[in-house]
């Protein structure tokens, strides 16, 4: 396994269910919010997907250089506000994610669950991932894009999805009121966990778009599209949102997202006004 990735590969941590003072909603809705922590899996996909290659120390063969829509090249001002954007993605998240796995009682679980629908629709989030210009079909920007528009759009959904369960939850008055739940939230839990374990391509996903695929060296691509200040400005950001990127290995798929991008970073990738000669 390629070294970057193993260093950044997380240990499963214990887990955490909910608790809530009703205890038949603790037993029933706890595992939705016990996500397994392991990301063992995510770094399966990264290695069956063909989109690590950026992590690997520089050895991608050239590929066509990224264009906008009218076929010149993006600028390093389009290439870092769209990685502000998944930053900002990451942050919503994040906040969401507090809200899923905050103890309280039922009542409040239900209040916490519609905020997070809130947020995740704020006028922020979506005018930041819909205010991005339409990248050409096909465009590595475009997949991120539509990629982070369809994880919100089914984190949506999911957010419904388990409101409805909360609502069976908190209505249950007998034994045959509740039946059928156990199933449905065995497998309303492997859906969050799967929605969830995504994220961390999106991370991988960016870090292809980052290369500078005009600047070949001795056939390797050894800068990026950002300047020195625009990646310190994209780690400040990170750091922002989440204190410990950097420091600490592993954790829930969030923090390994963030901690994928801030180690491709920091790489050994020049910045693209590094006017060193080797």
């Amino acid at each position: 396994m390629p070294t970057i990735v193993l260093n950044l590969l997380p240990k499963p941590l214990p887990r955490h269910p909910l608790r809530c003072a009703d205890s038949l909603a603790a037993r029933l809705y706890a595992p939705m919010m016990s996500i397994r922590r392991g990301l063992v899996e995510v770094v399966a996909l990264l290695l069956a997907s063909g989109l690590v290659s950026p992590l690997l120390a520089q050895q991608a063969a050239p590929s066509r250089s990224t264009q906008s829509p009218g076929g010149a090249r993006l600028s390093p001002e389009q290439v870092l506000r769209l990685s502000l954007t998944w930053v900002d993605f990451l942050a919503v998240l994040a906040d969401v994610r507090a809200l899923e796995t905050t103890n309280t009682d039922i009542g409040q679980m239900l209040i916490n669950n519609r905020i997070s629908v809130n947020k995740l629709k704020s006028p922020l989030l979506l005018g930041r991932i819909l205010g991005e210009p339409p990248y050409p079909k096909g465009s590595l920007e475009q997949r991120l894009i539509e990629a982070l528009r369809d994880f919100g759009e089914e984190k949506v959904a999911q957010s419904d999805k388990g409101f409805a369960l909360l609502r069976r939850v908190s209505e249950a008055t007998s034994a045959a009121d509740i039946k059928t739940l156990p199933g449905d939230v065995a497998v309303f839990a492997g859906e969050v966990d799967a929605l969830w374990k995504r994220l961390p391509l999106f991370a991988v996903l960016l870090s292809h778009i980052l290369v500078d695929d005009t600047r070949v060296v001795d056939d390797r691509m050894p800068y990026l599209k950002l300047t020195s200040q625009q990646i310190a400005t994209l780690k400040l950001q990170l750091r922002h949102v989440f204190p410990d990127v950097g420091t600490t290995k592993g954790g829930f798929a969030l923090e390994v997202s963030a901690s994928l991008l801030y180690g491709f970073l920091d790489s050994g990738y020049r910045a693209a006004d590094d006017t060193r000669l080797k």
